[in-house]
């Protein structure tokens, strides 16, 4: 029988695979094991260091001293000691009470690098990383730090930008990043930097107790344009009292360290970034590094100046506040837009406090309020004016108003119209009075003590303190009481047509503005010279006239608003001029002497071949702004708003004009301490403007916000599905109070209403 035995056993192959995968295992394992040990030891350095530093800073409160490092060797600048370098050795454990045995590289068994400044004040221990355990920022380029993994760990209280040395009197202050070289065969400091042998923390450049276990300098380089450039200060360091040396000294500091590998880095960023022209600031740097580096306190130059928050401080405000600060420098501005607040620090300086500062950022022109009321007629606002504490609005009315507070049945077709409101728009009562004709208020001042309104009437006004009309309108001026009631009331005309649209006061007389169809020799006017003529009347207190100026021409012309500027009027409006056979309408600007009223000067727009017409003038002290609409051909719609800026001498500074593809029109201005605003009308979609919107019926009251350029800030319209004007608009020093009428349900807008009559009154309050 054939006996067959089986025999196990591992193939060539098989072994050779085994081996194979016990090899690279171990390798992992060995590496592994490796780079443990690297982070083991890092760690141990680390923990070395912290506990030197410790037991030194322990030393220092007990002496007043830093004590010399073992085998200490003195580097020099021009023959004076700047610093001793050496290591932490038996000599400084010796003095060291809280390290009973001396510490070492666990790797190398080198004692660690020990560098005390000459002021025994500062110093800096040194040691390797090898897997860089620290996580500092990188402060080389990459392809330097690769040169070798092994790392310099600089660490300690120097300030890391200054050293000093007296030699025979001269004390020189040497720009020097940090006091630990990588080899001392050179004891000169400027040769150690121009040989790239400061050992710096995070770069290949290693402290020179591991030379010969390392060889590792060139890694780091601080300065390499000139040596000259590292003594940023020679002489008495009380010269730095002065602060156009302690300028000198900052600006020879930052030459240093602008373009080297550390200039974004720490206290080097905040050395390069000082202003040398600002006191203060350079104070604030150079004070406590020179008190470190030298320990003398220089003289801070510096003014105290507390900082305090400017008049904005509490207000609201749809712009940028325009008085921040009183006193101190704006920091920390932070607008947290509309709706929410303004915030701003005024920080001090020279020793000041700072105080924190806020105001309310108001949502431009944002609507907060409307009253539209009245009878079942007609109810028209076309002039406001504030007192100081309530507004009062004047207008006409065709309408019962007896179901109000002071209102009456009408008595003739129009009824003067004034109502006085508080400041929240709440009616607080009203009066209309008139004849059984046409009676119209179209504008009213305040002169301090009374109310002064100026219009027309078509009746008879005696019962009022009037007279009997001489036919047609006469222009009529009043003045009216705190409680509405007349004191005064003087009708004139000449038989034709005579009008008031505007009033204004020197605070001795009143001058008022409008046009004329009449023959107005019988009052101390001329004739006729058109078929509309300019209007101009001087009233003393009294209201007695006291001169009448009509003026025309071949044109129709007439004055919509007047102003006093302190030392003149000045009155805005509109006439027809001929051009190539067309009857055009221009502007008139006329400047009116204070005696007789004679027309100083007078602008008018007859080169322009448009239509134009200017409704209101405001001056802000220096310039006049106006207002109006125009239909130049390249404007955007059947007429623009426009408004314009002129000098003291009625140069033309700017002119601007906005609008949509229908009729848009700027009725008045007023002028708020920064930005113009306006009330007008629109028929246009404004969308297209900032804050605008589409036209919501026929037309729409319109508000809008100008800076001192004339560009728009922000412009609101709005109304319901008829028809909303503003004719007038004044500024009580916080809002924006716009009169007019509306034909609409404005029940969707805060305080509005349904139209209950043909027309009602329309007041607004913006803010």
């Amino acid at each position: 029988m054939l006996n067959i035995q089986n025999k196990n056993g591992f193939t060539l192959v098989e072994l050779i695979v085994t081996i194979t995968i016990l090899a690279i295992l171990g390798t992992i394992a060995f590496l592994s094991f490796q780079g443990y040990s690297k982070s083991a030891r890092d760690s141990v350095r680390i923990n070395d260091i912290n506990n030197i530093k410790m037991a030194l800073e322990l030393f220092v409160l007990k002496t007043g001293k830093y004590p010399e490092p073992s085998s200490s060797q003195d580097v020099t600048f021009s023959g004076g000691t700047v610093r001793n370098q050496g290591t932490v050795g038996d000599s400084v454990i010796t003095n060291l009470s809280k390290i009973n045995k001396l510490p070492v590289d666990p790797l190398t068994g080198s004692e660690y690098s020990y560098s005390r400044l000459n002021t025994k004040k500062e110093f800096e221990v040194g040691a390797i990383l090898e897997n860089n355990l620290i996580g500092q920022t990188n402060v080389i380029h990459t392809a330097n730090a690769a040169l070798e993994n092994v790392v310099a760990y600089i660490t300690g209280p120097y300030n890391g930008a200054l050293a000093q040395v007296t030699v025979v009197g001269t004390t020189y202050l040497l720009a020097v990043p940090t006091i630990i070289s990588t080899d001392l065969s050179s004891l000169n400091i400027l040769d150690i930097i121009s040989n790239n042998r400061l050992a710096y923390t995070n770069t290949p450049n290693i402290p020179a107790s591991y030379k010969g276990d390392y060889t590792r300098e060139g890694g780091f380089v601080f300065n390499d344009i000139q040596t000259e450039n590292i003594v940023v200060f020679s002489g008495s360091v009380t010269d730095l009292n002065d602060s156009a040396a302690q300028a000198i000294f900052i600006e020879n500091l930052q030459t240093a360290y602008s373009g080297t590998t550390l200039a974004k880095d720490g206290i080097y960023a905040s050395i390069l970034s000082v202003d040398s022209d600002e006191t203060g600031e350079v104070y604030a740097l150079v004070g406590p590094l020179v008190e470190d580096t030298v320990g003398i306190k220089l003289v801070n130059n510096t003014p105290v100046i507390e900082g305090v928050c400017g008049t904005s401080n509490g207000l609201p405000t749809s712009s940028i506040p325009p008085n921040q600060c009183t006193t101190g420098a704006i920091t920390s501005f932070i607008d947290n837009g509309e709706g929410s607040t303004y915030t701003w620090d005024c920080k001090g300086s020279g020793g000041g406090g700072t105080q924190s500062c806020t105001a309310e950022h108001r949502q431009n022109l944002l609507l907060s309020k409307i009253n539209n009321s009245g009878g079942s007629g007609l109810n028209f606002f076309t002039s406001i004016v504030f007192d100081g504490t309530n507004y009062l609005a004047v207008g006409y009315s065709d309408s019962n108003l007896s179901a109000f507070p002071g209102g009456e049945t009408n008595l003739g077709s129009y009824d003067f119209l004034v109502a006085k409101f508080d400041t929240n728009l709440n009616l607080i009562t009203l009066k209309s009075f008139g004849g059984t004709g046409v009676d119209i208020l179209n504008s009213v001042i305040y002169d301090g003590t009374n109310y002064v309104v100026v219009g027309q009437s078509s009746s008879n006004l005696s019962a009022i303190g009037g007279t009997a009309t001489s036919g047609g309108y006469e222009a009529v001026i009043a003045k009216i009481d705190s409680n509405l009631n007349i004191i005064t009331l003087n009708n004139i005309g000449g038989g034709g047509g005579d009008y008031l649209y505007s009033v204004a006061t020197d605070g001795i007389n009143y001058v008022a503005v409008g046009k004329t169809t009449s023959n107005l020799t019988s009052i101390g006017g001329s004739t006729l010279t058109s078929t509309t003529d300019n209007l101009v009347i001087r009233f003393d207190n009294n209201l007695v006239k006291t001169h009448v100026k009509n003026e025309g021409g071949s044109y129709t012309a007439k004055l919509n608003d007047i102003i006093y500027d302190g030392s003149r009027y000045i009155a805005v409006g509109e006439k027809g001029i001929w051009i190539s056979g067309l009857v055009n309408t221009g502007f008139d600007i006329v400047i009116l002497g204070e005696d007789d009223l004679v027309y100083t000067d007078s602008y008018s727009a007859a080169v322009y071949n448009e239509t134009q017409r200017l409704n209101g003038i405001v001056y802000n002290g220096t310039s006049y702004v106006v207002v109006g609409n125009s239909d130049i051909p390249a404007y955007n719609g059947q007429a623009d708003g426009i408004i314009m800026k002129f000098n003291s001498n009625f140069a033309l500074l700017q002119s601007k004009n906005y609008g949509g593809t229908g009729l848009d029109s700027f009725e008045s201005v007023v002028y708020d301490g920064n930005d113009y605003v306006i009330a007008g009308y629109t028929e246009s979609n404004l969308s297209s403007y900032a804050g605008g919107s589409t036209n919501a019926g026929s037309y729409d009251g319109m508000v809008a916000k100008f800076d001192n350029n004339l560009d728009l800030v922000i412009m609101k319209n709005y109304g319901g599905t008829n028809q909303e004007r503003y004719f007038d608009i004044i500024f009580d020093g916080a809002n924006y109070i716009p009169v007019g009428y509306n034909y609409s349900n404005l029940s969707s807008f805060p305080g509005g209403s349904n139209s209950s009559s043909t027309s009602e009154w329309l007041i607004g309050k913006h803010y």
